[in-house]
């Protein structure tokens, strides 16, 4: 094992928001039983709201925002020790509470371009989501991750759809220009850590929910090539983390450094891919096969 430790703890930023009703009438089998349970508590809780499922099985929607169940299934299904029914209610309440605020911030998106320029950022989530997601702009960043723009409302964000992006008169071209010139105006001020050495590693230092996005980043690409040499290699296991190493590394490391991706992958929270990809500065990204 090598002894560079990765850290995996950031502060939550969700827009995808966990969802249920009474935890302990949730069937854990299956993904899709899951969501029935959830659904059917929901209608009884809440008969005045319009939950409907998306095309995952693990996705609810609900007016135009995107309710992801992975991260609440994980925490009453696989909880040790396992949750007591008051504990469920609570696990519950949280995630309620903040649907709740999520939905809030709808009312806070721009209808206007002038208004929502400098806010539209882009952001990772797996393909098979973006393609599920109902008019929602985005793009192929690799085979198993998306990018998608979406817009910061402080404490949240939204993903933004088509149907506005046509509102503001603008071309998918220029949303996505604009969206990772505004991350990399706000990346200069995120820290990079690196370790010298053979097994050279860089890593950006942000906990606001846009931290594997960072390889989008010109000046952090620019920054790791300088560092690591290039092309370098990466891993996105999840929304919160990235890190960057030398094609030069130590086999030792090369075989950790992909084998924790893998597990982060499986057990962390907003998981991407597993895969190890290959970045260049000029923005090229592709994985190592």
């Amino acid at each position: 094992m090598s002894p560079y430790r990765l850290p995996w703890r950031v502060a939550p930023l969700f827009v995808c928001i966990a969802v249920a009703g009474d935890a302990a009438a949730l069937e854990c089998g299956s993904s899709k039983q899951f969501r029935v349970g959830v659904l059917a508590v929901l209608e009884k809780a809440f008969p005045e709201e319009r939950f409907r499922p998306g095309a995952s099985e693990e996705i609810i929607l609900l007016d135009g925002w995107v309710f992801r169940l992975e991260n609440l299934r994980r925490r009453v299904c696989s909880a040790p020790p396992p949750l007591t029914e008051a504990q469920q209610a609570e696990v519950v309440k949280e995630h309620f509470d903040a649907a709740r605020t999520v939905r809030r911030m709808k009312e806070a998106v721009p209808r206007e371009w002038a208004d929502a320029r400098d806010r539209v950022l882009p952001q990772l989530l797996p393909r098979a989501v973006a393609e599920s997601l109902e008019g929602i702009v985005w793009r192929p960043l690799t085979s198993d991750v998306a990018t998608a723009i979406v817009i910061d409302v402080g404490p949240a964000y939204g993903y933004v759809s088509e149907e506005r992006r046509a509102g503001w008169h603008v071309d998918r071209p220029h949303v996505f220009k604009q969206a990772v010139s505004n991350l990399d105006r706000q990346s200069h001020g995120v820290s990079l850590r690196s370790r010298p050495g053979a097994d050279r590693v860089v890593m950006p230092e942000r906990s606001d929910g846009y931290l594997a996005v960072q390889i989008l980043a010109p000046s952090v690409r620019e920054a790791a090539a300088k560092v690591l040499g290039e092309p370098f290699l990466a891993a996105i296991p999840n929304r919160d983390f990235l890190v960057m190493w030398s094609t030069q590394s130590s086999g030792e490391f090369q075989a950790f450094a992909r084998s924790r991706a893998e597990r982060d992958f499986r057990e962390q929270d907003h998981p991407l891919t597993p895969r190890v990809l290959r970045v260049w500065k000029n923005g090229r990204v592709e994985e190592v096969r």
